[in-house]
């Protein structure tokens, strides 16, 4: 972004260096830097005057006297060179404009100034076109990012799927935004380009014509490169690049052709332009897409005959979710365990056992409605289970569900290689916690945690470990205490 700033930032400057005269003297400078200290100056003593005349009023000195009057001195010092220099300064504008006279032409030069002229009117209500195609595509743009957000904030499937349906629309409209911007900047930077250069032929300005083609094989080349990957589209975002190139020679031939007032009041413009406002960064889409979020229903007509047809959980691959977690069994409950509760998800895990879910929630805050629900509906401990990414964080746990009073439990984990846990290793857990599975995750360091348990009491994790450092003391495992 810097890079693409410098750019642009230097194209400009190239611009008004290669031009006969600038917009200001050096003088003119000078004295517009003299008149903001001046200003700034004045604005501190208005200040400093106006406390020291309410403090006079509160308790009237000699001392606050001395300095309301030196105050009043110093203002109307300021007022006078304030004065002094604005004078100079409309003196220098006056000498400016004269020296901004059109230049005398001959009469083949007068033609060409008309037809530079005409054509110049042209290719502005082109470029405004172009431009407020820009602006339509930003607003879209906008639209866009913002069903992003929406959808994956959204707690029901309804709302999500409302969001999806905006956000997939606006990208359409992006695209076919993007095929205008495309077309008409096309025929407008090919037919004004073959123009200009043209004029500068005809008026014998190879240095200028030459340092144009320069500067667009060097923006074709370097910018479309850099820009791939960091914009929606191309061709939008090389508008304003490609503009600021053809400007410098704009300017160069109004120069020559109607004087340093037409050519000042380009380079003015030139200034104004802003490659972040033809560049808008990729968008990676809704997430969850696939995720129906469902909150639990509490009776109602029975859902599922029996456990063995309550579904698999499915979490999308991407984003976080939450469920409930109502059990786990070694051998498939009755219907009558879950009193009626629907939706309803089951999962066999590699302990053997299966676990089983209610409802599926978009933020945790949702999901703790659900718990209420089901505690009012006598499940004793329905517990919030964290899906990020499409893989059950078994390390989270919700703390503002938490009970004041804590019990502390313990699990074992071991780091080890992103591929398994050995064949011994897994035996010896296997021998030691039968009924416990082997999960994984990924710490923030980037070493693969593999974990096991959560066990009630100290010494079932101790045996455990024990076991495993066993059959290979270069384990690096240890015990982690989980207070709930």
């Amino acid at each position: 972004m810097v890079e693409i700033r410098t750019l642009t930032r230097t194209l400009v400057a190239l611009a008004m260096a290669l031009t006969v005269s600038l917009t200001c003297s050096a003088q003119q400078i000078f004295v517009e830097r003299q008149l903001k200290q001046l200003a700034l100056r004045s604005e501190r003593v208005e200040a400093a005057l106006a406390s020291t005349k309410e403090a006079f009023a509160a308790t009237p000195t000699d001392s606050l006297a001395k300095v309301v009057f030196e105050l009043e001195k110093q203002k109307e010092a300021i007022a006078t060179a304030i004065v002094t220099l604005s004078t100079s300064q409309e003196e220098q504008e006056r000498a400016k404009e004269e020296v901004n006279e059109p230049p005398v032409l001959t009469p083949t030069e007068e033609r060409f100034k008309k037809l530079f002229t005409t054509s110049t009117r042209r290719y502005a209500m082109i470029e405004s076109e172009v431009e407020n195609i820009i602006a339509e595509y930003a607003e879209v743009y906008k639209a866009a990012a913002a069903a992003i957000e929406a959808h994956d904030v959204a707690e029901t499937m309804k709302e999500a799927n409302a969001h999806h349906k905006t956000y997939t629309a606006s990208v359409e409209r992006m695209k076919a935004l993007a095929d205008q911007i495309a077309d008409r900047s096309d025929r407008l930077f090919m037919s004004k380009s073959a123009a200009y250069v043209g004029f500068a032929d005809s008026l014998d300005m190879k240095e200028e014509k030459e340092f144009y083609i320069r500067s667009e094989q060097e923006v074709e080349n370097s910018m479309i490169e850099k820009l791939k990957g960091e914009c929606t589209d191309i061709d939008v975002a090389m508008y304003p690049y490609r503009k600021a190139v053809l400007m410098n020679l704009e300017v160069k031939i109004a120069r020559r052709l109607c004087g340093n007032k037409w050519a000042d009041s380009l380079l003015q413009q030139m200034a104004t332009i802003n490659p972040e406002d033809a560049k808008f960064e990729p968008l990676d889409g809704p997430k969850r897409s696939k995720a129906k979020f469902a909150d639990v229903v509490i009776g109602g007509k029975q859902k599922y005959a029996s456990a063995d047809n309550i579904p698999r959980i499915k979490v999308p691959a991407d984003g976080e979710m939450y469920s409930i977690l109502l059990g786990n069994y070694s051998s498939l409950p009755q219907m009558k365990s879950f009193r009626g509760v629907s939706p309803l998800y089951s999962e066999r895990r590699e302990d053997g056992r299966t676990y089983f879910y209610a409802g599926l929630y978009a933020t945790i805050q949702s999901a703790r409605t659900g718990v209420d629900k089901l505690r009012k509906a006598g499940f004793k401990q329905p517990t919030i289970v964290l899906w990020r990414e499409g893989i059950r964080r078994n390390d989270w746990v919700d703390r503002t569900a938490t009970p004041t009073t804590t019990t502390t439990f313990y699990r074992l984990e071991i780091v080890g290689p992103a591929e398994g846990l050995s064949a011994e290793v897994r035996e010896a857990i296997k021998s030691k916690a039968p009924n416990k599975e082997i999960s994984r995750y990924t710490a923030p360091t980037g070493e693969v945690v593999y974990t096991v348990g959560i066990f009630t009491k100290r010494n079932q994790a101790d045996a455990v470990l024990a076991a495993v450092q066993a059959v290979d003391s270069s384990t690096n495992a240890k015990i982690a205490e989980i207070k709930k």
